[in-house]
């Protein structure tokens, strides 16, 4: 993201008053900058070897004497070793609104981090760590329910009927496997569920 960002400050076009703009989701980073790509690189080469012709090259030189660039034309070959790095999708790019937006994705990493947070926000910060523990086997035991009653169930089924985001579901699904509580019998369309223990271990 910080990649990302660099490059739209190094590329956006001054001329124009609208600000950087970045809107924050829970899964995801939108950034819309102002400006627009070089004639010699479409959005489908940023990722490939391309040529470097920074809008503003001035500006482009200041980073890179400050050393928070290496090089021009190296920013998404960074992106990507960051990516695969934290095995993270890559950022999506096209030219929509007028300027360049880039939408940033979550990592798997950062998901399940954020789940766990999530599900432990939900209940008061009065009680007591024995009852929000209380509370997640609870939600445990709800999909567990579900899932006898209807091995095919979905997980945007299981969102509906717990009222847990499908993020939060899909958190409790992997838990659930990882611990071999359940297990997952053909594709996931088409597929069902399978539970091995009737407890969670």
């Amino acid at each position: 993201m910080s990649r990302a960002l660099l490059n739209a400050v190094i590329h956006k076009d001054y001329l124009s008053t609208t600000p950087i703009q970045i809107r924050i989701y829970k899964d995801k980073i939108r950034l819309w900058n102002d400006g627009a790509l070089p004639k010699e690189v479409p959005v489908e080469d940023l990722y490939k070897e391309h040529v470097s012709k920074p809008c503003n090259p001035n500006l482009a030189n200041v980073f890179f004497k400050c050393g928070m660039i290496e090089s021009w034309a190296r920013g998404f070959s960074k992106i990507t070793r960051y990516c695969e790095e934290e095995n993270a999708k890559l950022p999506e790019i096209d030219l929509s609104l007028g300027g360049v937006t880039a939408r940033c994705f979550a990592s798997d990493k950062y998901l399940a981090l954020m789940n766990e947070h999530q599900e432990k926000e939900n209940v008061p910060l009065n009680v007591p760590l024995t009852e929000r523990q209380k509370t997640t086997q609870k939600t445990t035991q709800k999909i567990l329910d579900i899932i006898k009653t209807n091995p095919y169930v979905t997980r945007t089924e299981l969102s509906d009927l717990t009222g847990i985001s499908p993020d939060g579901i899909k958190w409790q699904l992997k838990q659930l496997k990882d611990k071999k509580v359940i297990t997952r019998v053909g594709a996931d369309k088409g597929g069902y569920w399978e539970i091995v223990s009737g407890d969670e271990k």
